[in-house]
């Protein structure tokens, strides 16, 4: 029996050299001098450094803005904080900026029967093009 606070899965030690959780952390250490021993002192930074964390995922993931934003963020009140604000955005463009003629795409698409179906890039391309 399950109970409340039982460990439910644990990952292995090759999983978690390969997850970006862990390349975000290389990239922290390299990039911003900043080493975590641990998943829970990101987490513990995340919380206690939140521009600082998230400008740093922001960078990381390399988002490209058209219009830079003027803080990390705005509004601090929740609900409604404002998080880059000023930042313009084109989700297309990120969409399909590893672009891979002939590889499936990040969309898949549900049919209404339930199905799904794997959109290649180069469809999406064309379908996000229909729409600009």
């Amino acid at each position: 029996m399950v109970r409340q606070g039982d460990l439910l899965w644990t990952p292995t030690p090759e999983r978690i050299a390969r997850a970006r959780i862990t390349d975000f952390r290389r990239w922290l250490k390299a990039e911003r001098g900043l080493e975590f021993a641990s998943y829970e002192e990101v987490w513990k930074w995340s919380v206690t450094d939140i521009d600082a964390f998230w400008q740093a995922c922001w960078d990381f993931f390399g988002v490209e803005a058209t219009q830079p934003a003027t803080a990390v963020l705005g509004q601090r009140t929740m609900p409604g904080a404002e998080w880059f604000p000023g930042a313009r955005l084109n989700y297309a463009r990120h969409m399909l900026r590893h672009e891979r003629p002939d590889a499936t795409s990040a969309v898949r698409l549900r049919r209404s029967r339930g199905r799904n179906s794997a959109a290649r890039y180069a469809s999406s391309r064309h379908s996000c093009a229909s729409w600009a």
